[in-house]
């Protein structure tokens, strides 16, 4: 079952070791697929980034296996942008908010990666409203220049606005504007 598709194939829902998860495909060798292993091999035990079960080759495509989740950010708040606030506080905002910085900080600390993707379609919630930070196949081993950092921050900020505006002004907007 297809659940998206990507620049190299797409994400399907699939098993691995009994286990439900998303299986994103590549062509083998693809440098995107060996940076996206490469990073997740150095993620495993962080919570606020998708998990990696394993990847495995078959003619001539890369199958790799990640925590399966329910949406992306951008899909949640499509359903649920006219719903009010209660007492003013925006307790999944802040949710999402605190879990995104973690795995950012998670990622370029732990990890010494930097994403160069954040967007909307790469933050996902899965069935218990946990928020995982997803697709490192655009991501770059840090080597501790500010400047490599500088996209995944200047994203950060775009994410903080859209997430408080509930995704009423899209990121591509966002984008377009200066920071």
């Amino acid at each position: 079952y297809k659940i998206a598709d990507t620049s190299e194939g797409g994400i399907y829902l699939g098993l691995y070791e009994k286990q439900e998860v998303a299986v994103k495909t590549f062509c083998e060798g693809s440098p995107r697929a060996r940076q996206e292993v490469s990073c997740l091999q150095s993620s495993r035990e962080n919570s606020h980034l998708v998990t990696f079960y394993g990847s495995e080759s078959h003619r001539g495509h890369l199958f790799v296996c990640v925590t399966l989740c329910e949406q992306t950010l951008e899909a949640y708040l499509e359903v649920h942008r006219g719903e009010d606030v209660e007492n003013e506080e925006d307790e999944f905002a802040r949710n999402v908010l605190s879990s995104l910085f973690k795995a950012v900080q998670e990622l370029h600390l732990s990890c010494a990666y930097t994403h160069q993707d954040l967007q909307p379609q790469n933050i996902l919630i899965d069935s218990k409203n946990a928020v995982h930070l997803a697709d490192f196949d655009k991501s770059i081993k840090w080597t501790g220049d500010p400047q490599e950092v500088k996209r995944d921050l200047e994203d950060l900020g775009r994410l903080v606005l859209y997430v408080v505006k509930k995704g009423s002004i899209s990121f591509e907007e966002l984008k377009a504007q200066s920071n």
